[in-house]
């Protein structure tokens, strides 16, 4: 009776007694389920790379606004720079013109002391600036003063070697000893004149990246420009390589202020004629 009105083939049945238009209905069912969960499948996968898509357009957006950001900041520090060398010109020329003034001989001048010929000086004389001629030190070196008194070049003798010693000086008691610095022998000496022109205009150009290496050694030396907290400098300096082989700056080295430099290239002939 339950059957009744079906085919043959409708009211055949599996080994388990289950009627065959059951098990299609049931089988189409599985395939439809099938079908679907790839569907969802597919679009979680179309999802997730739309996603990823959106993560990487807009850290490629960030490095843009970072980049233009860059780019606007290293044209503001050259304005800046240009406008403190600008200051700086004026200050040391009023400077000078008010040094003139000050310390001119005149016989018509009161008080001083006299030096026999009527002409008067002032009390105090003024400062002398850092020579770029060779002098000698404590030891019969020949050196350049860098600065004031405290940083120099000297020429030094090592086992039979000489090397150009750039460095700064501390008083102990009322002994100069060397501080930290940096020692060339005349290869690297040599090597850090010829690339000179290059560094120049590196430090014009705000280029911090600069380096060039002019001791090949494992601790190679370099003469790059240092940026520290938005102040350039001229560095020579030692490198090392760290656990992840990434050269660092080591201890060994000195940062030069662009007057420093000067005075440094100045010498630099009469420095390698001794060596």
């Amino acid at each position: 009776q339950q059957y009744c009105g079906m085919s043959d083939s409708e009211l055949s049945t599996d080994d388990g007694g289950t009627p065959s238009h059951q098990l299609q209905t049931q089988t189409k069912a599985q395939r439809g389920a099938k079908a679907r969960q790839e569907t969802i499948s597919a679009l979680r996968m179309r999802v997730k790379t739309l996603e990823q898509r959106v993560k990487t357009l807009e850290e490629e957006n960030e490095a843009l606004r970072a980049d233009k950001a860059g780019q606007v900041v290293k044209k503001e520090k050259k304005e800046v720079k240009r406008t403190l060398t600008a200051v700086e010109s004026s200050a040391t020329a009023s400077s000078k013109r008010s040094k003139s003034a000050k310390y001119v001989l005149s016989s018509d001048e009161d008080g001083g002391d006299s030096d026999g010929d009527g002409s008067v000086m002032s009390d105090a004389e003024p400062a002398s600036a850092p020579s770029t001629q060779l002098s000698t030190d404590a030891e019969g070196n020949p050196c350049v003063r860098l600065n004031d008194d405290t940083r120099r070049l000297i020429i030094s003798t090592f086992k039979g070697r000489k090397y150009v010693s750039i460095r700064d000086w501390y008083l102990a008691g009322q002994v100069l000893k060397p501080g930290k610095g940096i020692s060339l022998d005349k290869n690297a000496w040599l090597a850090f004149l010829k690339q000179i022109p290059e560094q120049e205009k590196a430090f014009q150009d705000d280029d911090a990246d600069y380096f060039t290496v002019i001791k090949d050694a494992k601790n190679p030396v370099r003469a790059c420009i240092s940026d520290f907290r938005g102040t350039l400098s001229y560095s020579i300096r030692e490198y090392y390589s760290d656990a992840s082989d990434v050269f660092r700056p080591g201890k060994k080295g000195i940062n030069l202020k662009a007057a420093e430099f000067a005075r440094l290239k100045a010498a630099s002939s009469s420095v390698t004629e001794l060596l």
